[in-house]
């Protein structure tokens, strides 16, 4: 799954925080013992809004910005030849005609465009720039389900009103991890729902502090002055709070409308039991041999996942064309698989994703996803032996909670038992 970014409740950055076009950058301690060995210059100050665009691109040494030193790595590269390598972005849809993206794109010379053949017989009809194994129409979002509510579903048509007592022991190990499943499948549903909920009251107290302010001040425009001339029993506290810090009402119904998306989609597809949406693809998910499914629309749809065109535009954006951003490679080219839902990606897609890519000579597969169950999970890690028995290197994300994947579970990883 891919994490979003949200602002949660009363955390509201335009309500408990004011905003601001600068960051400061302070000193950064430098580890105990290597005092004499790192050489880091003081700085303080703001940072300009260009300087924080480009912070990938500065040097801890020279600019006292803790970037990744590409530009100190070009100045270093200057008169070297590079080769052209293929890049493989397993994500969701990435928009491949992006000004910043659409002269790094790879293209299969050995297909032909919109014929319906596969001319390379490779098993993908018009594979031009990549694969879709998502499915669905050209410009379609993705919604599915949590990997935790198919495995809850599963196993809850199995052991559900049955005590331990009524269960073989065959099958006493798979109850007993039916109920861990239970346990974090009804904690989380109840978080969503709470979530959800509380989002719905903050958008409905707004409204009606709103309608009240309108009304009593005879405006549609107003003032935390204006608020503050208004009887106490007309204040709405969270209008109040809003107004204080210099926001405003349209812009925090925006920020709710997208909390409610967040915790709506978690609640009405996530982690919905009844939703279905392998529907398009028309393949059995748990079948690893049935392999003809997808399409060539690598592109989904681009205003619900920007994520696989935003991790593109890191990894490759068109340097130095005043477009955008510098992408941190060049000499690179982008093969683009679409294989990550609004919700826990399959084991299989992802696991044929990782073959597609490698058997289309990409010699580096990006996947910034993850997932905490893998029911299937022996079929990536064949992926991933696969891929290394081509010297094509994989860099997975660690996850965005903070959690110790030493110990957690963060599919997919190339560690049966986390010991090798």
């Amino acid at each position: 799954m891919i994490n979003k970014k949200l602002i949660l409740g009363l955390g509201l950055a335009t309500i408990l925080t004011s905003c601001s076009t600068t960051k400061s950058i302070h000193n950064l301690a430098v580890p105990s013992g290597f005092e004499s060995a790192v050489i880091i210059p003081a700085k303080k100050g703001m940072m300009s809004e260009e300087a924080i665009r480009k912070w990938p691109q500065a040097d801890i040494s020279t600019d006292s910005i803790p970037g990744m030193s590409i530009d100190k790595a070009y100045q270093f590269l200057a008169n070297k030849k590079g080769t052209t390598i293929i890049v493989g972005v397993i994500d969701s849809g990435i928009d491949i005609n992006h000004d910043d993206l659409k002269d790094n794109i790879w293209t299969n010379s050995d297909e032909v465009a919109g014929n319906g053949i596969d001319d390379d017989k490779n098993g993908f009809v018009d594979d031009i720039h990549g694969w879709n194994f998502l499915g669905g129409k050209e410009g379609d979002s993705t919604p599915e389900q949590l990997e935790i509510t198919r495995l809850y579903k599963k196993l809850n048509a199995k052991y559900v009103g049955k005590s331990e007592d009524q269960i073989s022991e065959n099958d006493k190990s798979e109850y007993a991890y039916y109920q861990e499943v239970k346990k974090d499948f009804d904690e989380k549903v109840d978080e969503a729902n709470g979530n959800y909920q509380y989002y719905q009251k903050l958008q409905e107290m707004l409204r009606k502090g709103d309608l009240v302010a309108q009304k009593k001040l005879d405006k549609t425009n107003y003032t935390i002055e204006d608020l503050n001339t208004l009887s106490p029993e007309d204040q709405n506290p969270f209008l109040m709070k809003i107004m204080s810090t210099g926001s405003n009402v349209p812009d925090t119904f925006k920020q709710l409308e997208g909390g409610l998306d967040h915790y709506g989609s978690q609640v009405k597809v996530m982690y919905n039991l009844d939703f279905d949406g392998r529907s398009v693809t028309g393949d059995n998910a748990y079948d690893i041999k049935d392999t003809s499914y997808g399409n060539a629309h690598t592109i989904g749809s681009i205003d619900d996942e920007m994520h696989g065109t935003h991790v593109s535009g890191i990894i490759l954006a068109t340097r130095d064309n005043k477009i955008g951003m510098n992408g941190i490679a060049k000499n690179v080219k982008l093969l683009s698989v679409r294989a990550v839902p609004d919700g826990d990606e399959y084991d299989k897609d992802v696991a044929l994703a990782i073959r597609y890519a490698v058997d289309n000579g990409a010699k580096i597969i990006n996947m910034s996803f993850g997932k905490s169950y893998s029911p299937n999970a022996e079929w990536v890690y064949d992926a991933i032996k696969y891929a290394e028995s081509k010297d094509v290197l994989l860099v997975h994300a660690a996850g965005n909670d903070g959690s110790d994947i030493d110990t957690a579970e963060n599919f997919p990883n190339d560690s049966k038992d986390k010991l090798i």
